[in-house]
């Protein structure tokens, strides 16, 4: 059984459906049999790298919110957070371009250390402060996650190294036309956007594998 994950590593609610999702995978019955696959979604193509902006500033510019829905969406993000064991540093958050730390993680997958890679990356963003696109943050947390260092800096340092991997996620994304991420699609037939409850992702998951095994 195959799943795809559509995210963005400066998504809370990304980090929150992958945490959600390991933990149905931790209960299901099936897990052996189960591909997950994280594919590719930039929010904000093209953005600049950090400059000085906080995650409060990015939702009234950009996203064009109030000062109390901005609020009020920051809040409900800690609680939601809270609710699978994470403790998000909102305030410190430096939102940036996350092109890099794609390419970074398809080179990743190839080497067998994606899975590890992913969780850094979140957790330098989310919980730790750090600036996710700048070349020395990602080559630590390459290194950390069991990376060569040569072949990764390699990557950082070559722009078209797994440009057109992350294009073909972020096509596929575009045609699919789901609404928001993390988005999952189990089998290439359920699709689930958002963060599904636990039962929820459950549910899916025990009706695609009967499914598949009925066929």
């Amino acid at each position: 059984m195959k799943i795809e994950v559509w995210a963005d590593f400066v998504c809370p609610y990304c980090m929150v459906g992958k945490k959600r999702l390991d933990e149905a995978l931790s209960l299901f019955e099936y897990r052996d049999a189960v591909e997950v696959v994280c594919r590719s979604f930039e929010l904000y193509p093209g953005r600049p790298v950090y400059a000085g902006q906080s995650l409060a500033d990015v939702l009234r510019e950009v996203e064009n919110m109030t000062p109390e829905k901005v609020r009020r969406i920051l809040h409900k993000t800690a609680r939601l957070g809270h609710e699978v064991g994470l403790t998000f540093a909102l305030d410190d958050a430096k939102p940036t371009n996350t092109h890099d730390a794609h390419r970074l993680c398809h080179f990743a997958r190839e080497a067998g250390h994606e899975e590890t890679l992913i969780h850094r990356i979140y957790e330098a963003y989310f919980l730790n402060g750090q600036i996710i696109s700048d070349p020395d943050t990602l080559l630590e947390l390459a290194v950390q996650s069991g990376l060569d260092r040569a072949a990764a800096a390699s990557v950082l340092s070559d722009p078209s190294a797994y440009r057109a991997e992350v294009a073909k996620d972020q096509a596929d994304a575009y045609e699919l036309n789901f609404p928001v991420v993390p988005h999952f699609g189990i089998n290439g037939k359920h699709h689930l956007s958002a963060v599904p409850t636990l039962d929820e992702l459950l549910g899916v998951l025990r009706q695609a594998w009967d499914e598949e095994n009925q066929s």
